[in-house]
């Protein structure tokens, strides 16, 4: 989504989330290629639920940050915001050609093929035609992503005020599942229970042969009088302030993303009685809690970066709460 060309062989990579903006700065479309990383605590009412509510102040704040991490005038892939992406399937006809699909996706948008929005920027992957159906009716599968272009257009519009390039947008889930298949092992018809679990929201996406097949994002309580914040260099240690509560809105959420779990297995019968691996990832710093949690209740092994060692190919001694802003320098541009 939003993809522009550019030269310059550094890259930046930035996560925005409604209370910490961070960053890494990449010499190539590589994880094994990191120049720096950087994050700070964005100021409470600037951002909510990854809409932009303060322009002016959060253009302040951005390019302050922007000078201050000398990320200038480099070329910046993004993160749209995890509450507004859509993910859905449609089909389109098996005549089209390649490079006439996506006039044809944007022409037919809120008409034959279902968005949520008014007006999208979008991206799509091909599918294999597994029904005959479609086979007979000369019908090709898809699957479909798309962020409002407002939002989008927010985004790039202050990106560009503070100096700093946009040049590609991505979705979390996908961004982040482009990391994990850079583990070494991986086997034919393997399926993924992947959980971004962060402080304020749960992206949860399923993937079935490295092909998303379930998409959704989950809030979750965040309250910053919960939460004590400490800036150390180029990093911030969150500390809390009120265990018991915050731990009653993990197992809150977890009973939902249990339910989410177990309705997709009972839905895809083919999965009820085959292994899934589950991997967990995200910022909140009780991630330990959450992994212990997710283990007594699914009775499933949980993967992490640090147990499959999925940052190792990373040229630094990088903080697990980077690992969106690493996957996002794989995306192409």
């Amino acid at each position: 989504m939003g993809v522009l060309a550019f030269r310059k062989k550094f890259r930046v990579s930035l996560q925005i989330k409604d209370y910490i903006l961070r960053s890494v700065v990449t010499r190539e479309a590589s994880s094994n290629s990191l120049v720096n990383y950087y994050e700070k605590v964005l100021p409470e009412g600037l951002v909510e639920n990854g809409n932009i509510i303060d322009k002016e102040n959060f253009e302040l704040f951005l390019s302050g940050c922007a000078a201050e991490w000398k990320i200038r005038h480099k070329p910046l892939c993004f993160l749209v915001p995890d509450s507004s992406f859509f993910f859905g399937a449609a089909k389109i006809s098996k005549g089209l050609k390649e490079q006439d699909i996506r006039d044809y996706i944007q022409s037919e948008a809120g008409a034959t093929i279902h968005v949520p929005f008014d007006r999208a920027v979008f991206d799509y992957h091909l599918l294999e035609n597994k029904e005959e159906e479609d086979e007979e009716n000369n019908l090709r599968n898809i699957l479909l992503f798309a962020a409002p272009e407002q939002a989008v257009n927010s985004y790039t519009a202050l990106f560009k005020k503070a100096k700093i390039t946009p040049a590609a947008a991505d979705i979390a889930p996908l961004s982040l599942h482009r990391l994990y298949m850079q583990k070494e092992e991986h086997e034919p018809g393997e399926e993924l229970i992947q959980l971004e679990w962060d402080m304020n929201s749960i992206n949860i996406g399923i993937f079935k042969d490295n092909i998303p097949v379930f998409l959704r994002n989950h809030s979750q309580p965040f309250r910053r009088e919960d939460w004590e914040a400490t800036a150390e260099e180029n990093l911030v240690q969150w500390v809390c302030k009120q265990d018991e509560k915050v731990e009653r809105d993990i197992l809150k959420a977890l009973k939902e993303v249990k339910q989410v779990i177990d309705y997709w297995r009972i839905a895809d019968y083919k999965s009820e009685n085959k292994k899934a691996d589950l991997f967990l990832t995200g910022d909140h710093p009780k991630l330990w809690f959450i992994q212990k949690s997710l283990e007594d209740t699914l009775k499933m092994d949980v993967q992490t970066e640090k147990s499959i060692d999925l940052l190792s190919k990373v040229n630094m001694d990088l903080p697990g709460q980077f690992i969106l802003p690493v996957s996002l320098c794989l995306k192409e541009v």
